[in-house]
């Protein structure tokens, strides 16, 4: 995996639901998450100058997930006319679809898999089923995002 697409996927923007923007243009939205990062990044110097680490932590949290947020945006408003995905949007979704695969794919393996020890094996394969589970959860919502029908 690429050191990216790490990234992505552990931050995957918040891993819940948020603010809709259906009433902004993508160029408008593109505007406002650009705002939010140079307003994110004054914050981050202030806290930096009171030396106060968990304000710095929470700040520097939040400036890099609306980075993402602004690169999402510049992705739907650079997106060319008639274009379903930008280039980012569909490598990043087949990231997600290969995640959520392998997991899947990971889960089978372990159920056929006879072992020596059960209480081992279900305690793997019941890690390994809430990581498809949010791994799935995680490709659906960016399906959502990104427009796409379920």
């Amino acid at each position: 995996m690429t050191e990216r697409m790490v990234e992505d996927l552990h931050s995957d923007v918040w891993g819940i639901g948020k603010s809709d923007f259906t009433e902004y243009t993508p160029e408008e939205e593109l505007k406002e998450w650009r705002e939010a990062v140079k307003v994110l990044d004054g914050f981050c110097q202030v806290a930096d100058g009171l030396n106060h680490s968990p304000l710095i932590l929470a700040l520097v949290d939040a400036k890099v997930r609306a980075e993402e947020e602004l690169e999402r945006a510049r992705d739907r408003a650079e997106r060319p006319e008639g274009v379903q995905l930008s280039p980012r949007e569909d490598e990043r979704l087949m990231d997600l679809m290969r995640r959520t695969d392998a997991l899947s794919n990971a889960c089978a393996a372990m159920e056929d898999w006879s072992s020596d020890s059960p209480t081992y094996l279900e305690r793997y394969l019941e890690v390994l089923k809430e990581m498809h589970r949010e791994a799935s959860e995680a490709f659906l919502r960016y399906r959502r995002e990104v427009g796409l029908p379920e």
